[in-house]
């Protein structure tokens, strides 16, 4: 529980209520549909006690109340009960909030002694804890709990355990595999079509496509084409993925979304080769590791051929391959000094950035790390073979330096200290300076009237009119009402200091960023900026975002680069507090990207190929034909994936 809070606190108005929902197991439509009927349970008992609202929620995947180190919205409730102006926690019934009988009985405790109610909204109850009799049915509520979900877990355990010695799996089927009535693995009949501009749409095998030129591209012949190349090809998971990408194939995720293969499915499927020979081993997934194993091929001697969803010389094969490139144990040597690259985590392609605005969808964002092969070089590499451009990494210093100019651009002027925030405060609330002399002067006559408050009850004291203990907790009362009143300040007030906050930072910021050690500098990039989004291909950052704290204060005085908007950036470059950064190429260097061609040492095939091989198979031949009639497109692709 949280830390004891003092009863003696300063007076506040107690109208907030915890709102605590939580799903345990997704199944059916009905329970997806649990979340959305609790949460209208708790709004309409809220209603009608005249409460606010606060809402903590634990409804991704499985939240069991048997324990709480899963469950991040009930943690961060806990860590709000001891707010002055709590005054009740609601879930639709107790067991939403525990199932284990010595937590609900902490619960209680804590809410007893701070005068929280303890709510139900789907009996629209406030249970009157401080009564022994209805704690004791509370108790006896969270004991039953606590056995169903202890009864649960067992019998879930022997059904597991029984669908073992059968040979069925349990939980979601293998990429490329259904059950039949029986419960045993067979090829799945699911796929998607590969349309002509490079999306894909869900079917299933023998449905008319949703267009003439779509191909078919069925989920079991993925997972066999993964198979067949992982086992015949020396190609690592990210270049496998690729390599699929470009043949069409695509992935179906947990929840029943397609999209473009990567390296993690790659792995997921040579992974389950057990799976797919109709085996179901017990134990952890990570414990099955190949490289652990003499000889893991062996376990497919004793396989029963009925229950095998692919060949079994296939399935021995992928087997040994995966015992041979499992690596268990550190590479021996030296380890070498641990190299900290300024924009891990915060730097992200602007090619994909393009793609996820495009299709509105996040996930195609993604991160541009570090890396180095050598230990000697270091550079900013993208690893996602789906991305549009043609660079795949830059060298650090190039992005260090963009970042340090990025840096020293940004501005704010110190002498418009008190006419930036009156601005800032009018354009976002509407209010004037004359709300912070309201305030003074509401805060001069309560301090005023608490140090009254200590000189009578002094007075009193002294007389013997009270007791030490009494007297004692009236001044601590007073003080501390003293000090509440002492740290308020206007929302005027509070943007100066964020104001001089930020002109203090940036201070600090140049002046250390020369001389402190890489470890500082990424310290402080992470401070300031949300993202930064950079193109590889032209060496240059496209845009950024700024943290909240210096986003309305800060501002670029320059261009960026050359052939920008000198006067700084203006409205149009800022949508949504992402900055865009000014850039026009120069007529000395009107396509700096054509310098930057050369071979790839993963694969061979050079930026422009790769380029080529990522467009779908419309494009591909409109793109070919442009460029010259007798390019030989089908040969060129089928040459590069050999």
């Amino acid at each position: 529980m949280p830390a004891r809070k003092n009863k003696n606190t300063p007076s506040v108005p107690r109208n907030v209520a915890l709102c605590y929902v939580r799903q345990s197991v997704t199944q059916g439509e009905d329970d997806t549909a649990s979340p959305e009927r609790q949460r209208a349970n708790i709004t309409e008992y809220c209603t009608e006690r005249g409460w606010i609202m606060e809402w903590y929620q634990d409804a991704e995947g499985h939240k069991s109340g048997a324990t709480e180190a899963n469950r991040p919205g009930w943690l961060a409730l806990k860590k709000r009960l001891n707010g002055p102006d709590i005054v009740a926690v609601v879930a639709n019934d107790f067991s939403r909030v525990h199932r284990k009988m010595y937590r609900m009985g902490e619960l209680m405790d804590f809410c007893r002694e701070h005068d929280i109610e303890l709510c139900k909204a789907v009996s629209k109850e406030s249970m009157n804890i401080k009564d022994s009799s209805v704690s004791s049915w509370v108790m006896l509520e969270s004991l039953f709990n606590e056995m169903y979900v202890t009864d649960s877990s067992r019998r879930n355990k022997d059904v597991a355990r029984h669908r073992r010695k059968l040979g069925k799996t349990s939980g979601r089927p293998p990429f490329g595999t259904a059950r039949n009535a029986d419960g045993y693995l067979i090829p799945s009949k699911r796929g998607a079509w590969y349309m002509p501009d490079g999306s894909h749409i869900p079917g299933i095998a023998g449905e008319p496509p949703p267009d003439e030129a779509a191909i078919w591209r069925g989920y079991y012949q993925c997972a066999e084409r993964i198979l067949t190349q992982y086992a015949t090809r020396d190609y690592g998971y990210p270049n496998l993925a690729f390599q699929l990408s470009i043949e069409g194939w695509a992935f179906q995720t947990s929840k029943k979304e397609t999209r473009l293969l990567n390296g993690d499915d790659i792995r997921r499927v040579t992974s389950n080769w057990r799976e797919y020979a109709g085996l179901a081993l017990e134990g952890r997934a990570k414990d099955q590791n190949a490289s652990m194993m003499d000889h893991p091929e062996t376990v497919l001697d004793d396989v029963i051929l009925e229950r095998a969803v692919f060949p079994l010389d296939l399935l021995r094969a992928v087997a040994l391959a995966q015992s041979a490139r499992s690596v268990t144990t550190r590479p021996p040597g030296i380890k070498n000094t641990d190299y900290h690259y300024l924009m891990t985590g915060i730097l992200y392609c602007t090619h994909c950035e393009e793609q996820a605005e495009q299709r509105k969808d996040a996930k195609y964002r993604s991160r541009i790390v570090g890396h180095s092969a050598n230990k000697k070089q270091y550079r900013y590499r993208h690893s996602d073979h789906h991305c549009t451009g043609t660079a795949r990494s830059v060298h650090v210093e190039l992005v260090d330096g963009d970042i340090r100019r990025l840096l020293s651009l940004l501005t704010v002027n110190p002498d418009l200290l008190p006419v930036m925030s009156e601005i800032a405060l009018q354009a976002e609330h509407g209010i004037s300076n004359e709300d912070g002399q309201e305030l003074d002067k509401q805060k001069a006559r309560a301090i005023a009237k608490c140090k009254r408050r200590i000189e009578n009850n002094l007075d009193l004291y002294r007389d013997g009119t009270i007791s030490k203990e009494e007297y004692l907790s009236v001044k601590q009362k007073a003080e501390e009402e003293i000090r509440a009143w002492e740290s308020r300040t206007t929302d005027l007030q509070k943007i100066a200091v964020e104001l001089k906050t930020c002109i203090a930072f940036l201070d600090h910021a140049m002046q250390l960023w020369d001389s402190a050690n890489a470890q500082d500098r990424q310290g402080l990039a992470r401070m300031l900026f949300e993202y930064v989004v950079y193109d590889l291909d032209e060496h240059r950052i496209t845009r950024f975002k700024l943290k909240p704290w210096a986003d309305r204060f800060l501002v670029l005085r320059a261009s960026l680069y050359d052939g920008g908007n000198e006067n700084g950036t203006d409205e149009s470059a800022v949508k949504d507090g992402t900055r865009f950064c000014p850039y026009r190429a120069s007529e000395t260097d009107p396509a700096p990207c054509l310098r930057r061609l050369r071979p790839s040492s993963s694969t061979g095939f050079t930026s422009a190929s790769r380029c080529l091989m990522r467009l779908s198979p419309a494009r591909l031949r409109a793109r070919s034909n442009a460029i010259t009639p007798s390019l030989n497109v089908t040969g060129m692709a089928r040459v590069c994936q050999s």
